[in-house]
């Protein structure tokens, strides 16, 4: 139980420590880098429908709201044809990526479809990838985005507590050290922030696959004293280091056809005050209006990153516009309005009522 939510898990290999899908990078990036986990896959899907229908039998559940397409798409659709129950989908982006490279997958996503009765995009970029695949699913579809707390971000700006990054300028950038990221572009771009300002420090938080790779990079370009890699820091003290920073860079990029599905950190950003540019690229666009809350960045250009970072860093009247025009951004995302829209979307099926076990 968390904050009044029953949570159940489920086990799908031993030893414990040796199940590798759900964690790090991403199931996508984690079964692209072991075989142990490609191995598992079966293994994920049969423990978590076995999971899944116990559920549903124990409290009577009406409807199902599978969060990704693969694999937990594929056990609501299947709990949906054996149970009679309702079926949402939520697609967050990287799912519909994947299934949109492959044939199989698309005869999944059909099936999927079929044993849906309304399906969530994350963004509009998401939704037309969707529509990409099977235009006829139209009706079915809604976007509704990811939120933030808002209430938690606005008691830590009250709060005030000390920074803990002793910078004079700081750039911060939150996530997966996995290629979509885009990291090392950023890196790259700081290489011609510090010759404007050589005390900047990027801050990067995270971890992943890219990590070792983006260390190197590090080194080559001497850059050791203006970027830190802090590691992964948990929800509740990521925070911390939203308040630190001068900036804040979302530099993903598309890679094998996989793009950003939305980019909940720049929300979190704005939610803090900081100014965000991100990469002209997937769902940020449906956060970032260029010129209005932010900039969008080209996609893979060190240069123009560093551009308008600096000009984030030097123009304090474009900083202060998107600071505020962020934060009149994300009164949209505060989740007492995402939960309304969901509220609503369990309605659309018909069943949900306040005696509806979701």
């Amino acid at each position: 139980m968390r904050e009044g939510i029953e949570i159940s898990r489920f086990k799908y290999f031993y030893p414990l420590k040796y199940q590798k899908l759900a964690y790090g990078g991403g199931i996508a990036d984690n079964i692209s880098k072991s075989n142990l986990a490609k191995f598992q896959i079966p293994l994920f899907v049969i423990a978590e429908l076995i999971s899944a229908m116990k559920i549903i039998r124990k409290e009577s559940i009406d409807i199902i709201n599978s969060h990704w397409l693969l694999p937990q798409g594929i056990v609501g659709a299947v709990c949906k044809k054996i149970f009679n129950v309702k079926h949402v989908a939520t697609v967050h982006g990287s799912d519909i990526n994947l299934i949109a490279k492959s044939g199989v997958l698309e005869i999944l996503f059909k099936f999927i479809a079929q044993n849906t009765d309304q399906i969530i995009a994350n963004s509009n970029f998401t939704k037309q990838k969707i529509l990409d695949i099977n235009n006829e699913l139209e009706p079915k579809i809604q976007i509704i985005p990811m939120g933030i707390d808002l209430t938690k971000m606005n008691e830590f700006q009250t709060n005030n507590p000390k920074k803990i990054i002793d910078a004079e300028y700081v750039i911060l950038t939150v996530g997966r050290l996995i290629p979509l990221k885009g990291v090392n572009y950023l890196i790259q771009a700081m290489n011609h922030v510090v010759v404007r300002y050589p005390t900047a420090k990027l801050i990067i938080c995270g971890e992943g696959s890219e990590k070792s790779n983006l260390i190197d990079l590090v080194s080559r370009l001497n850059l050791k004293e203006n970027i830190l890699f802090t590691g992964h820091i948990p929800n509740d003290f990521i925070i911390h280091y939203y308040h630190c920073a001068d900036v804040f860079v979302l530099p993903s990029i598309r890679v094998d056809g996989f793009e950003e599905g939305l980019g909940v950190v720049l929300l979190e950003a704005m939610a803090c005050g900081i100014p965000v540019i991100g990469s002209n690229s997937g769902g940020i666009c449906s956060i970032i209006n260029d010129g209005y809350n932010g900039f969008l960045a080209k996609e893979k250009s060190p240069e123009d990153i560093a551009e308008k970072i600096i000009i984030l860093l030097s123009d304090e009247s474009i900083h202060e516009k998107f600071r505020h025009n962020g934060l009149e951004t994300v009164k949209n995302y505060s989740w007492d309005v995402i939960v309304e829209q969901y509220v609503e979307a369990y309605l659309k099926t018909n069943v949900g009522s306040n005696e509806s076990h979701i």
